[in-house]
This record gives C-alpha cells, sequence and structure tokens, in this order.
C-alpha cells in the first residue's frame, strides 16, 4: 500500500480570503474611476449655475414699462399710507413781482445847479432844498405860486417863472417826478376842503411842468394838512410861510423799465 502522501499545511490563501481578495479586486476600478472623473459634476454644476445666472440678467434687462409703472404706483401708494402726514401747500405760488426802475440822474448835481441857480434868480430866492436818500425835495411856498384872479386861483407870473427854470433843469435829466401840495389848516374849512385845495394846487403846478418839456408823466398828489408835522420844528414865522407848499419830488430813477 503506498502511502498517503503526508497531510501538510495550505500556505495560500482560504477560500474566504479568496472572497475578500476578489471583492477587493471588483471594487477597484469603480473606485480608481470615480477618482479621476469627479471634477466634471462640479464643472457641469457650474456651468448650469453661470448660464441661468445670464439668462436672469437678460430677463431683467428688458422690463416692460406698463407692468413697472403699476408695480412703482402700487408701492407709492402703499408707502404713501404709512408715511407722515404732510402739510398740505397751495396750487400756486403767489409772490409780489419786483419793479425794476431805469437809473435818473445825480441828484447831487441837480441839487448843486438848482443852488446856483437861487442865487441868480430872484423867483426862487424863497425856494428851499431838501436832500433825502432818494429824493431831492423842491419846496416852494404857495404864495410864490399863485395868486387871486376874479376868485379864480391861478399861477402868478413870478411863480410861472421858477417854475419854468426848474422844470428846463429837471427835465434834462429825466428823472422820475412827483408834486404834493400841503395846504394850511383853516377852522373854517373842512379837512375835503383842505385837501381838494391842495390837490388843485398840485395839478395846475404839474401843468406848467410839462409845458416846460418835462415829457414823463408826473404823479400828482395832494395832502392836506395831514403832513403839517414835517414842519413843525420850523418858528412861527418859516411855519407859516410853507405850511401852504407845493413839494416837487425828484427821485433818483427814471421811472420803471420796461
Amino acid at each position: 500500500m503506498s502511502e498517503a502522501p503526508p497531510a501538510t499545511m495550505e500556505s495560500g490563501p482560504s477560500k474566504r480570503h479568496l472572497f475578500e481578495l476578489e471583492s477587493v479586486e471588483a471594487a477597484a476600478p469603480v473606485e480608481v474611476s470615480k477618482n479621476g472623473q469627479v471634477w466634471i459634476i462640479t464643472f457641469t454644476d457650474l456651468v448650469a449655475l453661470m448660464l441661468t445666472f445670464f439668462v436672469l440678467m437678460f430677463s431683467m434687462s428688458r422690463i416692460d414699462q406698463v407692468q413697472w409703472q403699476n408695480l412703482t404706483d402700487a408701492l407709492s401708494r402703499s408707502l404713501d399710507q404709512i408715511a407722515e402726514p404732510r402739510e398740505p401747500k397751495p396750487a400756486k405760488q403767489l409772490d409780489i413781482q419786483r419793479i425794476a426802475y431805469r437809473p435818473g440822474g445825480d441828484l447831487d448835481y441837480l441839487s448843486a445847479v438848482l443852488a446856483d441857480h437861487m442865487a441868480d434868480h430872484d423867483a426862487l430866492t424863497s425856494v428851499f432844498l431838501a436832500r433825502r436818500t432818494r429824493q431831492l425835495i423842491i419846496a416852494l411856498p404857495s404864495e410864490l405860486l399863485f395868486k387871486q384872479v376874479e376868485g379864480t386861483e391861478v399861477i402868478d407870473p413870478e411863480g410861472r417863472r421858477a417854475l419854468f427854470v426848474i422844470g428846463g433843469l429837471v427835465g434834462k435829466l429825466g428823472n422820475r417826478v412827483e408834486v404834493a401840495g400841503h395846504h394850511l389848516s383853516d377852522q373854517t374849512r373842512s379837512k375835503r376842503s383842505d385837501w381838494l385845495q391842495s390837490l388843485r394846487r398840485a395839478e395846475m403846478v404839474a401843468e406848467v411842468l410839462t409845458a416846460t418839456g418835462y415829457d414823463e408823466t408826473i404823479l400828482v398828489r395832494g395832502y392836506g394838512t395831514s403832513q403839517d408835522h414835517q414842519i413843525a420844528d420850523l418858528d412861527e414865522e418859516q411855519f407859516q410861510r410853507l405850511a401852504d407848499r407845493i413839494y416837487i419830488i425828484v427821485h433818483s430813477d427814471a421811472g420803471e423799465a420796461p
């Protein structure tokens, strides 16, 4: 009988080990493939996101104006309801328009020329000059200008000569002129009569100034006895002399600008 071969220990792997080894070998190609191409998934997601972003930008660049206006109106109404109450404003802004005046001649020059003429003409010896900020006032006593002729008051020839000298000088400058009449208070007459008398005298003086060649509009005023306080500081003789007076007021401008 032949001897049975001696039992030996198998040095190779067992069946269990072989199964595990086969499982590992079978899975290895999958693991290698995953590690080599995983970036494609990230790249695809990135391209998709970029495409979505540009589509969104393109859609926003072409806004429907009607729908946008409806949206803004709706939001405005909603915000106005929660906003603080506003004070009502007038529909129109009303304001007084400022009047522009044309520049006139130098009043200091006119005052100096009149002072020289007052020294040379007897008709101007009783004339008074008063310089204000924008005015030159030429005060003439009524006794120089007026006289009674058959119950009617007219311009005295001596007063007419004085007015012609003044009107000739004022007319050359072209400044705006105003004539104001003042009347001495008389207890026998009413204030209305004093006012009418002062206004009538101012109109007569304005007519003479126009006759001298002054072609601008002359403003005429009658004050009656309401301005006697202006000469209250004078002595009695001067007050009585100037209470009945005519003011020729020469302004620094030449009237309203066109």
